[in-house]
């Protein structure tokens, strides 16, 4: 897995500890309105800034603090890049919750994503189709869950089930009005680019990689790689992050690999272009 470009600082009431299995991959859509002077990098850091803001509390009609706030576990801006707000093993206090009477709320399963888009009418980037896929790839690989959309969730289903939902088709959206992430969404598109990293999936072999991507891709995964091994010692250590820690270390064991393939093909470091800054 690719280490995030940046780590949110969610405020203390936005997440608990999970208690439930992870079953579930939920779709938002961020949506601030902005038009004017707006592109998607503002929109990305607006979502970070949000989820860290001490305003970022609901209220009761009196304007009494009720201890929770609009939160998800991720945020995946224009560019591909991705905000992780919560660790898996936390999950969000308000974000897809629950239906009407009787519902199950989709957070206590469910890892979420939320697109940066700042508007209805924004399209969504091919970078932003590129980075959920190679994500939910992962955590099926973690977790199991199914990489398929289910179908209209009513949350009352028994067993809950396994796949990806997106907030505009489940029993919470329709409560509450959500249109996210609506029409513009393609999952056909999505699934597609699943389908490519399954099949991208192992080990890296230089004969693959000299026919795919010898000058854009490998200096990806090796930049990532070399920022994966410093993030071991630093953002991932500890026992709470015990399981993104080894995840991460996996992914620095490819650094030599990856620089030996890039030699065989004559694009090591010594060509000055080594890294890049975007997935």
């Amino acid at each position: 897995m690719f280490p995030p470009d940046f780590i949110v600082h969610p405020q203390p009431w936005l997440s608990k500890p999970r208690e439930d299995p992870i079953l579930i991959a939920a779709i938002h859509a961020s949506r601030s309105g902005q038009r004017v002077n707006w592109d998607m990098a503002k929109e990305f850091g607006a979502c970070g800034n949000w989820f860290e803001a001490a305003s970022n509390q609901a209220k009761d009609k009196d304007g009494n603090l009720l201890g929770y706030g609009a939160c998800a576990s991720n945020i995946i801006g224009g560019n591909g890049k991705l905000g992780i707000v919560l660790p898996d093993n936390r999950r969000p206090t308000w974000g897809m919750g629950f239906g009407w009477l009787g519902t199950w709320a989709i957070d206590w399963y469910a890892i979420s994503y939320e697109l940066c888009q700042a508007t209805a009418d924004t399209p969504f980037t091919d970078a932003q189709y590129e980075r959920l896929a190679f994500e939910l790839w992962q955590k099926h690989k973690l977790y199991g869950i199914r990489l398929e959309f289910l179908p209209y969730l009513t949350q009352t289903e028994a067993p809950v089930p396994s796949g990806i939902t997106r907030h505009d088709n489940c029993a919470n959206g329709r409560a509450y009005g959500k249109t996210d992430p609506g029409p513009l969404f393609d999952e056909a598109h999505l699934l597609d680019r699943i389908e490519f990293w399954k099949r991208q999936e192992g080990d890296m072999t230089q004969d693959w990689h000299a026919r795919r991507w010898p000058s854009g891709l490998l200096r990806q995964v090796a930049g990532h790689a070399e920022a994966a091994a410093g993030l071991v010692d630093h953002a991932w250590s500890g026992t709470e992050y015990a399981e993104l820690e080894h995840e991460v270390r996996a992914a620095a064991e490819k650094l030599d690999k990856a620089r030996q393939i890039l030699r065989d093909n004559g694009l090591g470091p010594e060509t000055g272009d080594w890294k890049v800054d975007t997935f």
